[in-house]
């Protein structure tokens, strides 16, 4: 098997968004993947939120996604800000683009960073959601800058549009992800 993270999509008819990540972490992560983990951890420490130790012993962002009973009380508590900017470290989106997502002004959402205040759950929800997709994203090419890149194309398998536009809502966030698994799994349209 290849040294490379695994990255494998599978369908779960009880999951309403059928698609399912399942990620597991590598030891050589690219560098916002480990600013992400590290904040994550330092989430974890800070809530007290029970985690059930990895292989490694490691509490890393990328091993907890699949942990859904941990990501319902993540969500619950609200994601910190600091883990907000280490999730949006990883995407192309501008503050704007965050800000529409989230259903904020652009002024609210710099109020939370200066306030150092914590998402409501609707939007920690997004935010987590995005934050599977980037990581997915940032595996299946390897490299974030490749990754962002590739967000901001159009792209003529989904549509002539670019993938970006298709991140704020569930239904465009699924056929990013079924798109990126494709091309995970080198199926071109």
């Amino acid at each position: 098997m290849d040294a490379k993270q695994k990255i494998k999509a599978v369908q779960d008819k009880s999951d309403t968004r059928a698609t399912k990540l399942v990620v597991k972490s590598k030891s050589t992560e690219v560098t916002p993947l480990k600013e992400l983990n590290q904040e994550f951890k330092n989430y974890i420490l800070k809530f007290k939120l029970p985690v059930r130790k990895t292989a490694g012993g490691a509490v890393a962002f990328t091993d907890y996604l699949n942990d859904r009973l941990l990501m319902v009380e993540v969500i619950k508590k609200g994601i910190t800000y600091s883990l907000f900017e280490e999730i949006q470290k990883l995407s192309s989106l501008t503050s704007q683009e965050w800000a529409t997502i989230l259903n904020l002004s652009t002024r609210s959402l710099q109020r939370y960073k200066e306030q150092d205040q914590l998402f409501k759950p609707i939007q920690s929800e997004k935010i987590m959601e995005l934050g599977e997709i980037f990581i997915l994203g940032n595996e299946v090419f390897g490299d974030t800058d490749k990754f962002k890149r590739w967000l901001e194309k159009p792209n003529f398998a989904i549509g002539n549009v670019r993938p970006t536009d298709l991140l704020s809502d569930s239904y465009g966030q699924q056929i990013v992800t079924e798109e990126l698994n494709r091309i995970n799994y080198g199926i071109f349209a």
